[in-house]
């Protein structure tokens, strides 16, 4: 069933102008909201605050769709390119949730956003490129929707050093089977009201290989290598 769905997933550009109302309704999955959040419309603004948050960040912008709807996205940030939605509605938006946030519940209310960014800043070597949001539309997880996202990402940042945060509640399985390790991570408290537990801030790394001078992976080279040479078998037989 994995494969079959996967391989009928068409990755391509997400246009949060036709797709932001559906990737809101499963946003809250990707990073874990649903825990603090005691009314429908507490999770639709959180869930709105994440997505604008990544969109004002963010320098790429993959969705996959699967029988034509919105199956999984992945927002992702390179150092130093540019950010489209940097100044729009999407930060007007994540401007006013914070200081509302902030005046509700506190100065720690806004904890996850800057306990990542502390936690970043502390990992070395440099990161160069950042995971700022990925969710996979629950009624189609496991069947290979995110690691198609990933990959595909991935083949557009050879050579970056990726980061991606997440908190205590996230299988974190997925990444260390894509080869993500732990760099850092931070214990807050949520402080969105009296009895909230302490929740983890982890951030995990992957150096994703170069290419060669070639501008072919090595992986790619090694297949290439070896198909020859068995062709070159096949020759010597005849």
């Amino acid at each position: 069933m994995e494969r079959l769905v996967a391989d009928r997933v068409e990755i391509r550009y997400f246009d949060p102008a036709d797709d932001l109302d559906e990737a809101e309704r499963f946003a809250p999955v990707g990073v874990r909201l649903e825990p603090g959040n005691e009314n429908t419309f507490e999770a639709w603004t959180a869930g709105r605050d994440a997505m604008c948050e990544a969109l004002v960040r963010a320098t790429h912008f993959y969705g996959a769709y699967y029988q034509g709807r919105l199956a999984g996205f992945l927002l992702a940030e390179r150092k130093g390119e540019r950010r489209p939605y940097q100044i729009s509605r999407y930060t007007f938006f994540h401007w006013l949730y914070k200081r509302i946030h902030r005046e509700l519940h506190g100065s720690e209310a806004v904890w996850f956003e800057e306990a990542k960014s502390e936690v970043v800043s502390s990992v070395t070597p440099v990161p160069t490129a950042e995971i700022l949001l990925f969710a996979t539309d629950p009624e189609l997880m496991g069947r290979g929707i995110g690691t198609k996202l990933l990959q595909t990402f991935e083949s557009d940042y050879k050579g970056e050093r990726v980061v991606a945060a997440v908190d205590g509640a996230t299988d974190t399985a997925f990444f260390d089977r894509h080869g993500y390790v732990e760099a850092g991570s931070k214990t807050v408290s949520e402080a969105l009201r009296p009895g909230d537990t302490e929740i983890r801030c982890r951030v995990f790394m992957k150096a994703i290989p170069a290419p060669d001078e070639t501008g072919e992976s090595p992986e790619k080279k090694a297949k290439d290598a070896e198909r020859l040479l068995g062709e070159m078998r096949l020759r010597f037989r005849h």
